[in-house]
């Protein structure tokens, strides 16, 4: 229901009738009459509720000093649906002009009565008659407003009921001396014969709506979140998918609910994975884990949200892996994890980790294989080098403790050929024999050590309702790796980009890549290796040497390792 209506709300209405001799009307020449307009405004509601309806009067093009004398007008409207409360004069547009004493506070009055005459609000014929005047017949004025109340009946059909002005007579006058009253239609009546100014019609609408549903706030989306702390509540906020409610919920302090210390995956993406006890955690039914990643060059922060649906599982531990670039082997990434335990929300304490401070963790710890100290170490240097290269916070290194423990990072440069087995690009014969073709890639050193290679399909005619991008290769270890790329195809596009990550033990093993359309190979083999794409960049830039050494010294200590 709207009950409030703005002094700048431009809907005025009246409805005519001229309550003097009309001299005023009379007086006044075919060529100096004025024109008007009825805006009928419209509102909406649900049953058992009011509604108010402004109608709006504006009176335009008339001779210098002319003003509406009066307007008489019938409402008309569905009184099953509607039953009308009130009518009033709106605080609406006010036009004084000279003459016009400052103390009215209106300009204009506006009276009702039923169309059979009574003095109270009653509806015939499904209509009202509305009486619109200047305040004391002394106000010239150029606008009017009504507003017109409606109680929306109990079993109302919600759909739009039409508000219409189907009756009117509006006269204006000349000058502000024609002030008695006449009885042309004084009784609220259409009769009498004076002229009466054009006026356009622009009807509303009532709009019965149904009750909404009570939300149940079944699908809440994390907001935003203040950890607790101990002795200060935090706070966690939700906002509903369906209704689009936020949802604050206060969060108390549990030191249990805090999450283990992370380790470091060196799979084909670096990265750092979080835990969290299951046997600390048994009794929560609900948990958000927010992770904001600190960059340490100033960059403006980012913060992850997951939860123990997002985590995979063991026995123990719900784990999150979160890939890291290896010039952010420094960051910091804050993490808090929140629970909900019988009905409340509680949240551990804050906890910093980062690769460099878990690396170093084990390299310092007593319980860790050497092979395993040699990994990280090699990881951290393999961050410093891209540190170096990419010119990301340079000051401080990723292996600058290192300095203590020199035994475990590989000193050596390695060994990093192209060779006749790990880098063999296609043939030039795909446009002849009308093939798909895969471009030489790069090499990716973000949080995954991947090729990036582009598929090329313009010469190629044939079906491509099933594309593809078939991997082979053997494992360090001698185990067959095969894996597939769908590509989703899209008319008129000849280019496709695909990122392929490779272990880290792997990257001196030769990979095969085909272009599939279903089961029919549709390209010649392309054969490369990580080494072999890494040695071609060198021979371009050889400021990338100390990097791709890294990676390589990285790759052969995994192999070790693992």
């Amino acid at each position: 229901m709207k009950k409030i209506f703005k002094k700048s709300l431009a809907i005025m209405v009246s409805a005519a009738i001229c309550l003097t001799a009309l001299i005023g009307c009379l007086s006044v020449s075919a060529a100096t009459r004025g024109e008007g307009t009825f805006t009928v405004g419209s509102d909406s509601g649900k049953p058992g509720e009011l509604v108010t309806v402004p109608i709006e009067l504006k009176y335009t093009s008339g001779g210098e000093g002319m003003g509406i004398a009066a307007s008489l007008f019938d409402v008309s409207f569905d009184d099953t649906a509607l039953e009308i409360t009130d009518i009033v004069a709106g605080d609406g547009a006010k036009a004084p002009v000279e003459g016009v004493p400052d103390e009215y506070e209106h300009f204009y009055t506006v009276k009702y009565r039923s169309v059979d005459g009574t003095e109270e609000i009653s509806v015939v014929d499904h209509a009202v008659r509305i009486l619109a005047m200047p305040a004391d017949n002394k106000a010239v004025v150029t606008s009017m407003q009504a507003l017109l109340t409606f109680k929306i009946k109990d079993g109302a059909e919600a759909k739009a009921y039409d508000i219409k002005i189907t009756k009117q007579q509006t006269c204006d006058f000349g000058n502000a001396e024609s002030t008695e009253v006449s009885g042309a239609f004084g009784n609220f009546e259409y009769t009498g014969d004076a002229e009466f100014i054009d006026m356009t019609v622009n009807n509303g609408k009532v709009t019965v709506v149904e009750d909404a549903p009570v939300c149940t706030h079944e699908n809440l989306e994390f907001v935003s979140a203040d950890p607790a702390a101990e002795g200060k509540k935090g706070l966690i906020t939700f906002e509903c998918a369906d209704c689009g409610e936020q949802i604050p919920e206060t969060v108390s302090y549990l030191e249990q609910s805090t999450l283990a210390s992370p380790s470091i995956g060196c799979t084909s993406t670096t990265q750092l994975i979080l835990r969290a006890s299951k046997l600390l955690n048994a009794d929560a039914t609900d948990s958000v884990l927010v992770v904001t990643h600190k960059f340490m060059n100033g960059a403006q922060d980012a913060t992850s949200v997951y939860s123990f649906k997002d985590a995979e599982a063991d026995n123990s531990a719900y784990e999150w892996a979160i890939g890291v670039k290896s010039v952010n082997y420094i960051d910091i990434f804050s993490t808090v994890l929140y629970t909900k335990r019988n009905g409340q929300w509680v949240s551990g304490m804050v906890r910093d980790f980062s690769i460099r401070d878990t690396a170093m963790s084990t390299i310092k710890s007593d319980k860790t294989k050497e092979a395993t100290k040699l990994v990280c170490g090699n990881l951290l240097t393999m961050g410093a080098k891209a540190q170096l290269k990419f010119g990301y916070n340079t000051s401080d290194l990723a292996d600058v403790e290192l300095l203590n423990y020199p035994q475990y990072v590989t000193t050596t440069a390695p060994t990093v050929e192209e060779t006749e087995e790990n880098y063999i690009p296609v043939g030039n014969d795909f446009i002849e024999q009308k093939k798909a073709v895969i471009a030489t890639p790069n090499i990716a050193l973000g949080d995954a050590i991947a090729f990036n290679f582009r598929v090329v399909t313009s010469y190629y005619e044939g079906p491509t309702d099933d594309l593809k991008v078939v991997v082979n290769y053997e494992s360090f270890n001698g185990a067959p790796i095969s894996q597939t790329y769908a590509i989703d195809y899209v008319d008129g596009t000849a280019i496709y980009n695909l990122s392929v990550g490779v272990i880290a033990p792997n990257m001196r093993q030769p990979v095969s890549f085909t272009v599939y359309n279903g089961d029919v190979a549709i390209s010649d083999t392309a054969v490369y290796s990580i080494e072999g794409v890494l040695a071609t960049s060198v021979a371009v830039d050889a400021s990338v040497g100390d990097l791709v050494n890294a990676v390589i010294n990285y790759s052969d200590s995994a192999q070790d390792a693992f």
